[in-house]
């Protein structure tokens, strides 16, 4: 994306180093860096580190992601900062929005 146009300044937002594409949800490291930061300002928290990867099919449950978060503080709770993710994330990653779309293809 272009950040200017004099002179001509662009960010790479793109699969560069790190996705999760294990459900053709296109889970890009922006994505998912604009989610945690939506996340920590509603709950009140604040990330140390964080990993997140696909978890596949088994006979019990629909596929999904798990994500590892290290947090320094956390004022309100897990659950609030997990739907304001997930709410983040179907913003801004219309393939995540269609496979979280009714849980079609990944479970929260």
């Amino acid at each position: 994306r272009f950040t200017n146009n004099r002179p001509y300044k662009f960010v790479i937002t793109g699969r560069t180093k790190h996705f999760i594409n294990a459900f053709g949800e296109e889970l890009i490291i922006d994505n998912a860096e604009k989610g945690l930061a939506k996340a920590c300002v509603a709950a009140g928290a604040q990330v140390c580190e964080y990993s997140v990867a696909p978890v596949f099919m088994d006979k019990n449950a629909k596929c999904r992601h798990q994500w590892l978060i290290e947090f320094a503080q956390m004022q309100d709770s897990v659950a609030t900062f997990a739907v304001v993710l997930d709410d983040t994330l179907k913003e801004v990653n219309s393939d995540y929005e269609a496979k979280r779309s009714k849980n079609a293809a990944i479970n929260l």
